[in-house]
């Protein structure tokens, strides 16, 4: 089975609504389950942006 990595970067609403990101993983979770997907982990890093 093939692996994937993703990389999401933060809106300003997304930002504002940092303390539903949990409740948002598990959403994203159950829709990949549903698909027939398997998410293995979930990170979430900080630093800074390049540009």
């Amino acid at each position: 089975m093939a692996t994937y990595i993703t990389l999401f970067s933060w809106t300003d609403q997304g930002i504002r609504g940092v303390k539903d990101t949990v409740k948002r993983a598990a959403t994203f979770n159950a829709a990949i389950t549903k698909a027939g997907g398997k998410v293995k982990e979930i990170y979430w890093t900080m630093g800074g942006t390049t540009g």
